[in-house]
């Protein structure tokens, strides 16, 4: 995922995570059962995460990695273009 070697994991609190291998860190937590997580899957070009659990809830996780930081340097481009102040 994100162009990074990371590790998915799920466990019995109902939590899907993403690990960073090299540092150990967990990037990111995700939510949505409210039962353990049985079964785990993740697509052929690794943007989707699938997660089943025993809440009977099917979840689809997509990567916005990209989407996200294209969304925050188009806000700071338009900060810098009202800004009063350039020179």
């Amino acid at each position: 995922m994100a162009g990074f070697r990371q590790l998915v994991s799920a466990g019995g609190d109902g939590l899907v995570k993403v690990w960073t291998i090299k540092t150990g860190e967990c990037d990111t937590t995700l939510d949505n059962h409210t039962d353990r997580i049985w079964s785990l899957a993740l697509n052929e070009e690794e943007t989707t995460i699938v997660s089943g659990g025993g809440d009977s809830v099917i979840t689809f996780w997509k990567d916005t990695t990209a989407l996200e930081k294209e969304k925050q340097a188009r806000a700071l481009e338009e900060r810098v273009e009202k800004s009063p102040y350039l020179w």
